[in-house]
């Protein structure tokens, strides 16, 4: 294969030049090896190598011929054809795309451990093989352009940047196409980085104890560890909390903007406040003729999808009123709708003697659920009145609805104001201010929170209003 790619090059350098036979020999020898970014030993004798030469110019022939062999696919004489007529025109090897094939290959057999299933068979033909695997390695690192890797860049993170690479990415954390990254080992070279180090080593920002962040390659959300200097896997509030962040929830938004805007690969659990109720407040109360036609004017305008919403409500009857008057303005059937107690207006109450005693220290029920929901008031201690407001509100999310809920792509449940004042603080990480023991506002009759779960299980909160506020007047 070599002496063709070789004869050739004479023969165009010869074509009227004036250029001697030996020179001329010499000179397509070069431009040969060259194509492999290999340096010859002995560029007048190639011919009188072999491939079971153990020594460098053995090493050599063999990792060129390996290398012509992974390019050539399945059929091998078109493409030394192809080759030859390319490199006998200038010396050099002009098909880019061939070369970055093979240097793919050969990066990609490096990290799977294949050279030395290629040893392997060779040695099984020929008794012995040269050391081919350090020119297979230097082909596709200079191919895909890794920098030097010495004492002065030891450490130093790549990532491949050509585009029609199959290990090409954009950005270190960009994985749309490839996982692999590499950092310098003075004493080994290159090495691809492990899995259980690559999620933040190309991390410009330093990590600080406690720090949550979602891994750029596993997609787990973790955890920093100052103390140990490591990255650990984040509890069930902690991954939480890193959604709640990443939600970023500053306003309420419109509940047909929110229902119209899930993807394909996404469902939704939408909880809402029930609308406009009577003077009645215990369990059997229910809403008033204008909270019958509020629910029904929302559910006229949630009819983008053709899935049906699977309802449910609290034990209380306006609750269900609620769901049931929303189903009956989309035109969907509402026999059948779930209840939920945990949906009840006690969720956060630790101690209702504690809250009854809160209420009368603060002013009343709207003031104190207030309080606790934005200063944690009233939720610690051995008489606190309240649980923890976050470890409350993921036991709500994870244990009750996501665990009822797991794959249903469209659900609707009402509540109460003393539970959704809390849980749109909490989903919001306090920036929706209902802050009614202050003198703000408080929640309004059909707003309440969106919990939009992707294919992989990550959430996102939005806070959601049916009506034209998400506050009360």
């Amino acid at each position: 294969m070599i002496t063709t790619l070789e004869a050739n090059r004479v023969l165009n350098l010869l074509s009227g030049k004036k250029i001697s036979f030996e020179n001329a020999k010499k000179k397509a020898a070069e431009d040969v090896w060259n194509m492999f970014h290999l340096e010859a030993f002995d560029y007048d004798n190639s011919e009188l190598i072999h491939v079971s030469d153990i020594s460098e110019s053995g090493a050599a022939l063999l990792a060129a011929t390996v290398l012509l062999q992974a390019g050539a696919g399945d059929d091998f004489a078109k493409f030394l054809k192809s080759l030859t007529t390319d490199v006998a025109r200038d010396g050099k090897w002009d098909d880019a795309s061939s070369r970055l094939s093979i240097a793919d290959w050969a990066l990609s057999n490096d990290l799977n451990d294949g050279y030395a299933s290629i040893r392997k068979t060779l040695e099984s033909r020929m008794g012995k093989a040269a050391k081919f695997e350090t020119h297979l390695r230097n082909f596709y690192l200079t191919e895909l352009q890794f920098p030097e890797c010495d004492a002065e860049s030891a450490g130093d993170v790549f990532y491949v940047k050509n585009k029609l690479s199959s290990f090409y990415a954009a950005t270190y954390n960009d994985v749309s196409k490839s996982k692999e990254r590499f950092v310098c080992d003075e004493q080994k070279g290159w090495k691809a980085i492990p899995d259980s180090l690559k999620d933040f080593m190309g991390d410009a920002s330093p990590a600080k104890d406690g720090d949550v962040r979602r891994g750029a390659f596993t997609g787990e959300i973790l955890v920093y560890d100052g103390t140990k200097k490591e990255w650990r896997k984040a509890t069930a509030l902690e991954k939480d909390r890193y959604f709640v962040l990443a939600s970023n929830a500053k306003t309420f938004v419109d509940i047909q903007d929110v229902y119209e805007s899930i993807k394909d690969d996404e469902r939704v659990i939408f909880v809402l406040r029930h609308a406009e109720r009577g003077d009645d407040t215990s369990k059997s109360g229910t809403l008033t003729d204008n909270g019958k036609k509020q629910s029904e004017e929302v559910g006229a305008r949630l009819k983008k999808f053709k899935e049906d919403f699977v309802l449910g409500g609290s034990e209380f009857l306006r609750a269900h009123q609620t769901v049931m008057a929303i189903a009956k303005g989309r035109g969907q059937s509402y026999d059948t709708r779930d209840t939920i107690p945990q949906l009840n207006d006690d969720w956060y109450t630790k101690n209702s003697e504690e809250v009854e005693k809160a209420k009368s220290e603060c002013g009343g029920g709207w003031e104190v659920t207030s309080k606790y929901a934005y200063t944690g008031a009233y939720s610690t201690g051995a008489n606190a009145a309240y649980y923890n407001l976050a470890e409350r509100s993921v036991e709500l999310i994870e244990d009750v609805l996501l665990k009822k809920y797991t794959k249903e792509k469209f659900v609707l449940l009402s509540s109460h104001d003393k539970l959704m004042v809390p849980l749109v603080a909490y989903c919001s990480n306090l920036q929706i201010p209902l802050k009614k023991y202050d003198g703000g506002k408080w929640i309004n009759y059909l707003a309440g929170v969106a919990i939009i779960i992707d294919k992989s299980g990550n959430r996102r909160y939005v806070a959601v209003r049916g009506l034209k506020s998400g506050f009360a007047d």
